[in-house]
């Protein structure tokens, strides 16, 4: 069980990380917590998406990337949506 294992590392070593983690992961059960969507997609099998405390969705990069397409939301604290494409 890792929680957030790669915050506050410098790119090099985040990827030296996930790198080890990604070569130990056979024949093996981990429950990584992240904020990075990046690193969930790159190392979970199945990815789950939690906020306020409650499971949201679940299930493979590409069923989630399919279900809720390339969108990314910002909410402002002054309540304007702004939703853009990457």
């Amino acid at each position: 069980m890792f929680d957030e294992p790669t915050s506050g590392l410098d790119p090099a070593a985040r990827r030296a990380l996930w790198d080890l983690l990604q070569s130990e992961k056979h024949g093996r059960t981990t429950i990584l917590t992240t904020h990075f969507m990046d690193e969930a997609d790159l190392l979970g099998d199945r990815i789950a998406i939690m906020a306020g405390g409650e499971l949201q969705c679940c299930g493979s990069s590409f069923f989630l990337k399919k279900k809720y397409g390339k969108f990314v939301c910002f909410f402002l604290r002054t309540k304007i949506k702004i939703c853009a494409h990457y």
